[in-house]
């Protein structure tokens, strides 16, 4: 695949998605052995140290050696008997109920949140570089003569770009269809993406929003929201859709949610390089 059918935005943007993978895969190979060793200890607490002191020879920054006598230590009582008794009670009781399923759920999330930010921020950059090339777009924005006192310099390129995140931040905290109309109008990119894949892009959204704000539960507001889309639980990957039950996050899901960004992400890249050849990213496969 070469560089060249793709803007520079969208370039770092599947590379940033590639490195969510890919660290996915590397703390699930680490972290997994890890959790193996933490279930011996549940059983035989006296394993505690043996572990610690794993951990803490294998860390990787320049204080390593200081941190692992400092953990050795706690044994010897350095920190005092209670110390050293809740520390070590604290950690039995952790052990028991961070498992490694516990992990995998957190790491879903993370994942989640952070493929859906880097779709914004793919977006976001592409919008503001349009918006700069054009401060025609932008000249009805106003600014505040506090805002304006608070620039390092009265120079009109900070005023534009001011004017600009005033724009961006009116378009992009309120959803994916505001967004691709305005894409259109004013700003110009006459994107092929259809109503139906921009409702299910919102959903992802949405799935993000209850992760963020409700713990991932349903609720009746999630719902009403989901019906104004016209997107059902199948649409979106949801086996259950009852209210106060979570939404199942698993590697299918956020295999459909990368395949939804990366697709949608190509059809806007398209015309964007199509009206800004200077995007495109030079050289390389």
């Amino acid at each position: 695949m070469k560089y060249e059918n793709f803007s520079v935005f969208f370039i770092e943007f599947m590379k940033n998605l590639n490195k969510l993978i890919d660290l996915f895969k590397l703390k699930n190979s680490m972290l997994n052995d890890f959790f193996k060793k933490t279930k011996i200890i549940v059983k035989d607490p006296s394993k505690l140290i043996t572990l610690g002191t794993m951990i803490y020879k294998n860390s990787s920054d320049e204080n390593g050696t200081k941190r692992y006598k400092r953990f050795t230590d706690l044994k010897k009582g350095m920190f005092g008997d209670e110390e050293y008794k809740f520390s070590y009670d604290f950690f039995l009781e952790v052990s028991k109920s961070f498992t490694f399923e516990n992990y995998i759920e957190v790491e879903y999330i993370n994942d989640l949140i952070l493929k859906v930010t880097e779709f914004e921020k793919y977006l976001y950059k592409c919008f503001k570089f349009i918006i700069l090339q054009r401060p025609d777009i932008i000249k009805k924005k106003s600014i505040t003569v506090e805002e304006f006192e608070m620039l390092p310099e009265q120079k009109i390129e900070l005023i534009q770009e001011l004017g600009a995140e005033h724009f961006l931040h009116d378009v992009f905290y309120k959803n994916y269809k505001l967004v691709f109309e305005r894409a259109i109008n004013p700003l110009g990119i006459k994107h092929e993406i259809k109503e139906e894949q921009i409702n299910i892009l919102q959903g992802i959204k949405l799935i993000r929003n209850q992760y963020i704000h409700a713990d991932g539960k349903i609720t009746s507001l999630f719902l009403i929201k989901l019906n104004e889309l016209k997107l059902s639980g199948e649409n979106l990957g949801i086996n259950k859709l009852e209210i106060n039950s979570k939404i199942e996050l698993n590697q299918e899901l956020l295999s459909f949610i990368s395949y939804t960004l990366l697709v949608i992400g190509l059809m806007f890249d398209k015309k964007l390089i199509e009206s800004y050849p200077q995007l495109i990213a030079k050289g390389g496969r």
